[in-house]
């Protein structure tokens, strides 16, 4: 059955695209979760005015990950931990605890998105990789200091 796309599916097609695929996995899925419709002529005519709307909304995307980028670049974040005096951290600053700080800022990212190596277990300053995009990061400065 030749069905036209409405979202981007993994190892089948992007959003906009008509694929072939099983009539079940069509009538079983694709079409009940409302991922994909029927190719027809009168989708066909809303799929160009989808295209269009998606096009303005990916390059409204475009813009607000810049404008997000240029703000990880711009700022830096501090996260307070315990740690002894020669500055070992007690615990380790992860993803979940730089997401956070970053969000006190007014930058919301995800912690799948903030790239590291290992945690953190020692006080100081770090750069730190956010990754927004496919090919777009973003670095900034984290501070880590004693209680």
């Amino acid at each position: 059955m030749k069905v036209l796309l409405r979202e981007s599916v993994d190892k089948l097609g992007e959003r906009g695209e008509i694929v072939d695929v099983a009539n079940g996995y069509a009538r079983n899925y694709l079409l009940p979760k409302q991922i994909a419709v029927r190719a027809t002529e009168a989708n066909f005519a809303e799929l160009e005015r989808e295209r269009e709307r998606i096009a303005r909304l990916a390059e409204k995307e475009l813009a607000d990950r810049k404008a997000a980028i240029e703000r990880l670049e711009q700022s830096s974040c501090t996260i307070v931990a315990a740690a002894s005096p020669e500055g070992h951290l007690y615990g380790s600053v992860g993803p979940r605890q730089i997401a956070e700080a970053l969000s006190e800022d007014g930058i919301e990212v995800s912690p799948a998105d903030i790239d590291l190596d290992e945690p953190f277990d020692e006080t100081g300053v770090y750069l730190v990789q956010v990754r927004l995009g496919p090919d777009e990061v973003a670095s900034t400065r984290l501070w880590i200091v004693a209680e």
